[in-house]
């Protein structure tokens, strides 16, 4: 069987992507190979002549790998960006040609870039994309929106994934031993800190909260573009008991989580969160915004609630119906831990992706 390429961000971009395929390596039974391709840094970058630059490298190395003849298919994962989708546009189109079959992963979906793709660029896309023998989406709202635009080829619907190194040992009694006490929850944040992930609104959220719930905490894990400015904003307003632990990873991370009573996600636009079904994994409420693939996964009762407005009051009356019934609290721990364990532990996840390869080879 030839190889499958499977083309990625570097690890040090810090990106959901990166993080997933860092996750995922060595971890298939398939004979695959991956290539580095796109942000070594994301979200840095380095100017639009350099990104240029860079992707013209990498596509040169890209097409030397295929003409090695070695590899029966290509999975490139992507974004609906400006950037992002023309560069893995390109890519498909170059394996396409040269007799390489082409599997498109969409992680993201930018819904403004979408407008304009489909107002003036939705001709070019089905050019390029449509050529691909299959797609892999994080929603099924992606998923109709492509059928819609005429794609007729299979479209696997598929999670992010959670390694099981989170909850390793991690018993259903530590996860609900956290709630027994609603009036000293530590509500957590772990993503980049940057406004489109909703990190100001989370701040106005807590500070709600902190004046009628004076004994809850709220842990800020991640580095970002804002987090000087969020960490001057919260000073200047005197919200205390706000921590911030810089980027997370390895068993930092999993103490940020199990640390944790309730998961805060209140991003602007996203593909499938990893973090989120992370924090489901680890027993932990979640409260955010239904974007994504989020669509499918948050339910309100059963996985915490989520709600389509930005608004820190109406976050806060959210929070406050956990808040006031902590058995409430505990059967959406212990349902969401359970669905993680099913649906998106690295195992189930990786069986699935498989199958995806199996069939376009």
């Amino acid at each position: 069987m030839k190889k499958i390429l499977i083309l990625h961000p570097a690890y040090t971009a810090k990106g959901g992507i990166s993080n997933y395929f860092k996750v995922l390596e060595n971890k298939f039974s398939l004979p695959v190979d991956y290539m580095v391709r796109g942000s070594r840094t994301w979200p840095e970058r380095k100017g639009a002549v350099a990104e240029i630059l860079r992707a013209l490298q990498d596509l040169f190395i890209f097409i030397g790998k295929l003409l090695s003849m070695k590899y029966g298919a290509i999975q490139t994962s992507t974004s609906l960006g400006s950037f992002a989708v023309i560069r893995d546009g390109i890519f498909v189109l170059a394996a396409k040609l040269l007799g390489v079959k082409a599997i498109v992963f969409f992680r993201g979906w930018d819904e403004d870039f979408e407008k304009i793709l489909v107002s003036k660029y939705l001709n070019l896309f089905r050019f390029a994309y449509f050529k691909a023998d299959t797609m892999i989406v994080l929603s099924s709202e992606f998923r109709t929106k492509l059928e819609n635009w005429g794609y007729k080829k299979e479209i696997h619907l598929e999670t992010t994934i959670v390694d099981e190194t989170l909850i390793d040992n991690l018993a259903e009694e530590e996860i609900v031993q956290k709630f027994e006490n609603p009036a000293n929850l530590n509500i957590l944040f772990l993503a980049r800190v940057e406004i489109p992930k909703g990190i100001y609104e989370a701040v106005d959220t807590f500070s709600i909260l902190k004046q009628k719930h004076p004994g809850i905490k709220f842990t800020i894990a991640g580095d970002g573009f804002e987090l000087e400015k969020v960490k001057a904003y919260v000073k200047d307003n005197k919200i205390q008991d706000v921590y911030f632990t810089g980027h997370v990873a390895g068993d930092d991370k999993v103490k940020a989580f199990r640390s944790g009573s309730i998961y805060f996600f209140p991003s602007y636009t996203e593909g499938m969160p990893n973090s989120v079904l992370e924090a489901m994994a680890v027993g932990l409420p979640v409260v955010g915004r239904p974007v994504g693939g989020l669509i499918d996964i948050l339910e309100d009762g059963k996985t915490g609630f989520a709600t389509d407005s930005k608004s820190p009051e109406v976050f806060a009356e959210l929070f406050e119906k956990l808040i006031a019934k902590p058995d409430l609290c505990k059967s959406i721990a212990i349902n969401n831990h359970r669905t993680a364990k099913e649906k998106f532990i690295l195992s189930k996840v990786i069986e699935r992706i498989e199958s995806i390869y199996k069939k376009v080879l």
